[in-house]
């Protein structure tokens, strides 16, 4: 994603111009720790990127996405989710799987941070003793398009 787009979901805290850099990270330091660093929501709620996103993986969709499907009620001929499509199509489906159900213990775990790194933690093992690791990774340092066999 590009610099607005992570300002618009709110990961990052300030997008300011080049120039401004040096002056900026100076009053950022000077100022402390914000109290609410990520708030995990998006700055300007009217934002198209975080828009669409929210309607698009909503629960109710992430079965028929991560089955490769088009949730009802979108275009697959629009190129936004034509191109949110493919790249999921890319992505190994146990590293999707994974990472929904990460998500999913994000929402119980809440503000325990502690608690949601130690469920991370706790699923590494399992992900890279798979095929589809080893096959990403192999691909990576071969330079070309993995094919993930879903183990």
């Amino acid at each position: 994603i590009n610099s607005r787009e992570a300002y618009d979901f709110g990961l990052i805290t300030h997008l300011v111009p080049h120039s401004e850099i040096t002056d900026s990270i100076g009053q950022l330091s000077s100022a402390g720790k914000p109290i609410d660093k990520f708030a995990g929501k998006s700055p300007d709620p009217s934002s198209r990127a975080p828009s669409f996103a929210k309607k698009f993986y909503n629960n109710s969709n992430i079965e028929a996405i991560l089955s490769g499907i088009t949730p009802e009620g979108f275009d697959s001929a629009d190129p936004i989710v034509s191109r949110q499509m493919k790249l999921i199509s890319r992505t190994a489906p146990l590293a999707l799987s994974t990472a929904n159900t990460l998500l999913n213990e994000a929402v119980v775990t809440g503000d325990n941070l502690l608690g949601g790194l130690q469920c991370e933690l706790d699923a590494l093992e399992g992900i890279f003793n798979t095929k589809d690791a080893l096959e990403g990774l192999s691909a990576l340092t071969e330079g070309r398009r993995p094919n993930y066999v879903g183990n």
